[in-house]
C-alpha cells in the first residue's frame, strides 16, 4: 500500500506541473476559446491516470519521481556517497526472510508514510460516500419527475441540471419560463454532446483518488468553469450573438441557489455565474490566429508535459542512482568506488505471483562519447539460476551484493553502471529474462599530488582504497597496512630530509567501516605541521618533537608489549602526555599480544541459554558440555573485538560448575562473535560451518529463541 501511495503521490506532483501551466495560461490568454483549456485539462487526466508515459528531450517534468520510492527501505532519505551499507554475496539466512514489521522499523519515513497511506484511503472513503448520499438525495427529489420533451419535469428542483453518467437525463424545474427552457436546454444539449456527462464524473473519481493534493482541487475547480463556459460558447455560436442578453437572463434566473454535489450533476447555474454573464456578453468569435495559436500551446504543452524527461546519464551526477529498466525492479548502488560498489534490489510493485531469480555474473560499463563500453567483456553468464532475489531482505540496511571487479585498473572519474541479469518465472512457470541497471558516478579520483582531499574521503574507507590513497593504517592499537610507508618516512626523518605520510586511524579498517580521522603528517626538516578535517573545516597544528616510547605490561590484558611514536609539543614520557592536557597525536602504534582460547568454566556441570533473564534451554549432558567447551576454547582473541558493537544484547551461555562458579559468555546472534568481561572473541572461521549452527545443534535447537528475532530482526 506504501508503494502505491507513493506512486500516485508522485503522478500527481508531475501532473501538478501541467495544472499550474494552465492556470497562468488562463491568466495570459482568457480571449481563448474554452475548448482549448478543456483539451489541456484532458492533458491532466492522462498524466494522473498513466502511470508511464513516452520520453522526450523537450519534456519539462524536472523528475517522473520527485519522492523515491526507496526512502521507506533506507535510514536516509536521499542515496548519498557517504551513505554506509554492508553487503555481502550470499543469500540470505531463512530467519531473515521477512522485512521488520513496520512499527518496529528504525526507519521513521516508513512510519510516516504508512500512516500517510492509512490517511489517503481514509480521505477517499470519504470522498465516495459524500458523492453516494448526495447522489441519493438528488434520485429520491427527482423520483416523481414527469417525462417532457427530451427533459424531465420535476417539482422538487429549483435549478435545471443533468444526472447520470451513461444515461444521462435533463431534469428541468416544473415551474421554469418557456424562453428560459429554451436557453437551459440548448445549453444541457451542448453539455450532452461534448460527453461532459463523462468528463465531470471522471474529474470526481480523479479528485477522490488525489484528494490529498492541494493543486488539484483548484484543477478541479477551474476544469468545472472551463466546461461551462465551452457550452455558452457553443450555445451563442449555434444561436446567434442576438441570443447574448436572453441566454444571460435565463443563467440569472435559472442560477443554483447552493452547491450541487460536484460528482454527478451538470447545473446550468451551478458555478461562476457571473464571470459567465461577462464572458457571453464579451464573446467574440475567434479568430484564425487565436485558433492557430491554441492548438499550438496544446501541442506544446504535451510534447512538454505529457512526456517524461529521459534518464540520461550525466558525469558530474551524485554517486549512487538508481536507474530501473524494467519499471518495477530497481537496481541500488550504494558506496561507490574505485574497485567494487555495493548493489541492492528493490521491488517497487507488488507481485506476488512472481519469482525473481538472479543469473550469475555482472557487467561492468563505463559511458563514452559513442555511448556505453562494457569494461569486462570476458565475463559470460551461464544459464544457471541462483536462488530468488529476497526483496525484504535487500531492503533491509545492512544488506547488499557486494561487487569487485578482478583485473580491471581502478575506476577513474566518470559515470558508470553495473548490468545484471534476471529471470521472472510466473505461476505458469513462465519464465522471462530481463536486464536492469544501476548507474553510478565518480568523482575526480585524486588531488594534484595524488591523493584524495581531506574533505572529499568518504565516511566508509575500505582497505583497498585506503592503498590506493597512499596511507599508513593504525586499527585497534597496532599497524594494519602500509608499514613500508612508515619505513620510508622514518628514514627521511633521520636524515632530516622533507617528508610527508598520510595516516589512517580506524576502529577497524573494514571494506565499510567509518573512520575515525585521517591525518596528513608534513615534516619541513625541523617541524611537523599536522593536517585533519574535522567539524566542516580543515584543521592544522604543529609538533616539534617526535617522541619514541615503549614497553611491556605483563598483566593479563589486551596486549603484552606496545611501541609508539608520538608528535607533542614537548619531550615528555608518554605517560606524562597521557596526564597532562597538551595536544598530541600518535603516529605510530603497534602492540602484540598472545591469544588464549576463550575462557570456559572448569568442570562445568550445567550450561543454560539466557536472554534478557530468562532461560530458553538448559544442558546437563557431561559430553556435550565438554563439546560446547571445546567450541569456545578454539575462539580467535579479538584485541577488542573485530564486531564489538554488536555485544551487549543480553544473550547469555552461562557455563556454572557444582558449587557455583560461572562464566558468562554474551553472545552476538548476527555475527560469529562473543564477550567474556570486557575480552572480545570471533569464534567463527571463514573454512569452516558456521559457528552458531554448531551451538545450536549443541544447544539441541535450530534458531535462537523467538523473543531474540522479535527483538533484533536481523538475527539468524
Amino acid at each position: 500500500m506504501e508503494t502505491i501511495f507513493l506512486k500516485l503521490l508522485n503522478m500527481s506532483i508531475t501532473a501538478s506541473y501541467l495544472v499550474i501551466l494552465i492556470v497562468l495560461l488562463r491568466a495570459i490568454f482568457s480571449k481563448a476559446p474554452r475548448g482549448m483549456y478543456c483539451c489541456l485539462w484532458s492533458m491532466v487526466a492522462l498524466r494522473l491516470l498513466l502511470p508511464f508515459s513516452l520520453e522526450s528531450m523537450l519534456s519539462l517534468i524536472p523528475s517522473t519521481e520527485p519522492v523515491p520510492s526507496e526512502i521507506i527501505y533506507t535510514e536516509i532519505s536521499v542515496i548519498t556517497p557517504g551513505s554506509t551499507i554492508a553487503g555481502q554475496a550470499v543469500s540470505p539466512p531463512a530467519a531473515q526472510s521477512l522485512a521488520p514489521a513496520v512499527g518496529a522499523s528504525v526507519n521513521p519515513m516508513q512510519i510516516l508514510v504508512a500512516a500517510a497511506s492509512w490517511i489517503w484511503i481514509l480521505g477517499m472513503a470519504i470522498m465516495v460516500l459524500h458523492a453516494l448520499i448526495s447522489y441519493l438525495k438528488i434520485r429520491k427529489r427527482t423520483s416523481e419527475a414527469v417525462p417532457g420533451d427530451g427533459y424531465f419535469s420535476c417539482d422538487h428542483i429549483e435549478t435545471p441540471f443533468i444526472l447520470g453518467t451513461l444515461r444521462p437525463k435533463i431534469f428541468l424545474p416544473s415551474d421554469m419560463d418557456a424562453q428560459d427552457q429554451f436557453y437551459v436546454l440548448a445549453h444541457e444539449q451542448a453539455h450532452l454532446s461534448r460527453k461532459d456527462n463523462l468528463w465531470k464524473p471522471l474529474g470526481y473519481l480523479l479528485l477522490t483518488v488525489y484528494w490529498f493534493n492541494p493543486i488539484l482541487w483548484m484543477a478541479y475547480v477551474f476544469f468545472c468553469r472551463d466546461i461551462e463556459l465551452a457550452c455558452d460558447e457553443k450555445v451563442i455560436r449555434t444561436l446567434g450573438s442576438s441570443s447574448k442578453k436572453a441566454y444571460s437572463q435565463a443563467l440569472i434566473h435559472c442560477s443554483a441557489p447552493k452547491h450541487l454535489v460536484a460528482a454527478c450533476p451538470l447545473a446550468f447555474g451551478e458555478v461562476g455565474v457571473k464571470k459567465r454573464i461577462q464572458t457571453i456578453l464579451h464573446y467574440r468569435a475567434p479568430g484564425f490566429w487565436v485558433i492557430v495559436i491554441a492548438a499550438v500551446l496544446c501541442v506544446l504543452a504535451a510534447v512538454c508535459f505529457l512526456t517524461d524527461p529521459r534518464e540520461e546519464s550525466r558525469p558530474g551526477s551524485v554517486p549512487g542512482s538508481t536507474n530501473e529498466t524494467d519499471g518495477s525492479i530497481s537496481l541500488i548502488v550504494e558506496n561507490p568506488a574505485p574497485s567494487r560498489v555495493t548493489v541492492r534490489f528493490l521491488q517497487s510493485g507488488e507481485t506476488p505471483d512472481q519469482v525473481c531469480y538472479l543469473r550469475p555474473g555482472y557487467s561492468l560499463e563505463q559511458e563514452t562519447a559513442d555511448g556505453w563500453v562494457r569494461l569486462n567483456p570476458e565475463q559470460r553468464y551461464d544459464e544457471g539460476l541462483l536462488d530468488p532475489i529476497d526483496f525484504n531482505w535487500y531492503r533491509q540496511d545492512s544488506n547488499g551484493m557486494m561487487l569487485a571487479w578482478e583485473n580491471i585498473p581502478p575506476l577513474g572519474e566518470g559515470h558508470y553502471r553495473i548490468g545484471m541479469d534476471i529471470t521472472i518465472e510466473d505461476t505458469d512457470q513462465q519464465q522471462e529474462n530481463r536486464r536492469i541497471y544501476g548507474e553510478f558516478a565518480l568523482p575526480p579520483a585524486k588531488s594534484q599530488n595524488g591523493k584524495l582531499p581531506l574533505n572529499a574521503i568518504p565516511e566508509t574507507y575500505s582497505q583497498e582504497e585506503a592503498d590506493l590513497d597512499g596511507c599508513f593504517v593504525i586499527s585497534e592499537g597496532r599497524v594494519s597496512h602500509g608499514l613500508d610507508l612508515w619505513t620510508a618516512f622514518q628514514d627521511k626523518l633521520s636524515r632530516r630530509e622533507s617528508a610527508s605520510l598520510r595516516l589512517c586511524k580506524a576502529a577497524v579498517l573494514g571494506d565499510m567501516t567509518p573512520v575515525d580521522e585521517i591525518y596528513d603528517i608534513d615534516y619541513d626538516g625541523t617541524v611537523f605541521t599536522v593536517t585533519w578535517f574535522s567539524d566542516n573545516q580543515l584543521k592544522s597544528m604543529d609538533y616539534p618533537y617526535l617522541i619514541h616510547d615503549m614497553g611491556r605490561q605483563p598483566e593479563a590484558g589486551y596486549y603484552d608489549q606496545w611501541e609508539k611514536w608520538i608528535l607533542a609539543k614537548s619531550q615528555s614520557s608518554l605517560e606524562e602526555l597521557e596526564a597532562g592536557s597538551q595536544p598530541y597525536l600518535a603516529i605510530y602504534e603497534n602492540r602484540s599480544h598472545t591469544p588464549t582460547g576463550l575462557p570456559f568454566q572448569e568442570n562445568a556441570v550445567k550450561v543454560r541459554l539466557e536472554f534478557e533473564g530468562t532461560t530458553y534451554v538448559e544442558i546437563t549432558d557431561p559430553a556435550a558440555i565438554q563439546d560446547i567447551a571445546q567450541l569456545f576454547r578454539s575462539a580467535d582473541y579479538c584485541y577488542g573485538g573485530i564486531k564489538t558493537h554488536n555485544i551487549g544484547i543480553r544473550l547469555d551461555l552461562i557455563a556454572e560448575d557444582s558449587i557455583g562458579n560461572f562464566v558468562k559468555i554474551e553472545l552476538d546472534p548476527e555475527y560469529d562473535s562473543c564477550r567474556v568481561g570486557e575480552d572480545y572473541f570471533d569464534y567463527g572461521k571463514p573454512d569452516e560451518e558456521e559457528y552458531i549452527l554448531k551451538l545450536w545443534k549443541l544447544l539441541g535447537i535450530d534458531q535462537w529463541p523467538q523473543a531474540v528475532y522479535d527483538k533484533y530482526p536481523n538475527a539468524y
